[in-house]
């Protein structure tokens, strides 16, 4: 009777993650429901106050500024956070800390211009009081009817600085908005990762041939934790690279002092796989279990073949390879300037708009201040 035919083994791809409770994807949750709050919160604020300053006929333009622009910076932020905490518990946690620091950072630039804005935005700086609308000369900065140093001696230059104010603060809740929903999208789509890879192969009574770990390419979304089957340009798995093998007894003694997987089957990113790198591959093994060694050169020879688009099979004592991967970044470029994305719309979007021409940035008096009404004071 002749060799028994090579099978395929039973793969199994799983994307592992840092959990739904880890801390960054906590934070998150946490900001969202804040935000969701705080839409409420504002918009009560808000209606409460134009009661007021119906009922008493006072001028509150900094406050009532601040509170129409938080429901809305606050709404589509939260709103651009929605899948957000499900995608970066599925990252690796620097990855996912560089995601989320320009969107916070810019979140809490926002926060801190409406806070700017609702102490010290001013309505008219021209030519009379905020408090009690007193008509004032061009060099006082105090009020010399209602006593308020709130005034400036140079409206010009607090007006430039107002708009200056409100101009970053909408950026920065536009950077925000955007940098967080590109977190959602990239999470939810199916990309090609970059991953660390730990997996096995077992035999068919159950016993494990060897373990391994390596570096790969790997099409997969992170929300749903779920990775494309299959290997090469039309499958999940599109590289493997650094791959080292090991026996489970001997992986298991070492593991305490962090001693590295010691057969090196696949060669650092870039390097060629050919005839000459499997003889170095097959060298290596000698000495060790002969099952062990079969199954590792066969798996690294298969996997080879089939990222070119050839038919391979494992070692006929295969019966499972099971393969986890942790998502670090997506591949190529982009995954590298994606955590700017919110920072370079911004940029885009406001740099033009810095650049055009202002009209209209020196302030003009009010008829009502005539040099005889001013020279009284």
């Amino acid at each position: 009777m002749g060799d028994p035919l090579p099978q395929y083994a039973n793969e199994s791809i799983s994307v592992g993650s840092s959990g739904w409770d880890a801390p960054l994807a906590v934070a998150v949750r946490v900001t969202q429901s804040v935000l969701v709050g705080g839409v409420l919160v504002a918009g009560l604020a808000l209606l409460v106050l134009l009661v007021v300053l119906w009922r008493t006929k006072r001028r509150a333009p900094a406050l009532r500024l601040a509170l129409m622009i938080a429901p809305c910076a606050f709404l589509l932020t939260a709103w651009s956070m929605r899948l957000v905490s499900e995608s970066v518990a599925t990252i690796e946690p620097a990855y996912s800390a560089s995601l989320l620091a320009a969107p916070a950072l810019s979140l809490l630039l926002g926060v801190g211009g409406l806070l700017w804005i609702a102490l010290r935005h001013r309505a008219d700086l021209a030519s009379a009081c905020i408090e009690c609308s007193h008509a004032l000369l061009p060099e006082q900065t105090m009020c010399p009817e209602c006593g308020a140093s709130s005034v400036s001696a140079d409206p010009s230059m607090r007006m430039r600085r107002q708009r200056r104010v409100l101009s970053v603060t909408l950026l920065a809740f536009l950077s925000a908005v955007v940098g967080f929903f590109s977190i959602g999208t990239v999470g939810d789509a199916t990309l090609p990762w970059r991953t660390k890879m730990f997996f096995g192969m077992e035999d068919g009574a159950g016993g494990v041939l060897f373990l391994a770990s390596g570096e790969a390419v790997v099409l997969a979304s992170a929300r749903e934790r779920r990775a494309e089957p299959g290997y090469g340009p039309r499958g999940g798995i599109r590289a493997l690279s650094s791959v080292s093998i090991e026996e489970l007894d001997v992986w298991v003694r070492n593991r305490a002092s962090g001693v590295p997987f010691g057969v090196a089957v696949l060669p650092t990113d870039g390097a060629s796989v050919d005839g000459a790198w499997f003889d170095g591959v097959e060298r290596s093994l000698e000495g060790r279990r002969p099952e062990f060694a079969r199954a590792g050169l066969s798996w690294a020879r298969a996997v080879s073949s089939r990222l070119r688009g050839e038919v391979a099979h494992f070692d006929p004592a295969s019966a499972e390879v099971s393969y986890a991967v942790s998502l670090q970044r997506p591949a190529g470029w982009w995954g590298v300037a994606l955590p700017f994305a919110g920072l370079i719309v911004a940029l885009a979007v406001g740099a033009p708009a810095m650049l055009l021409p202002r009209r209209g940035s020196h302030p003009v008096r009010h008829a009502s201040s005539r040099p005889s009404e001013l020279s009284r004071h």
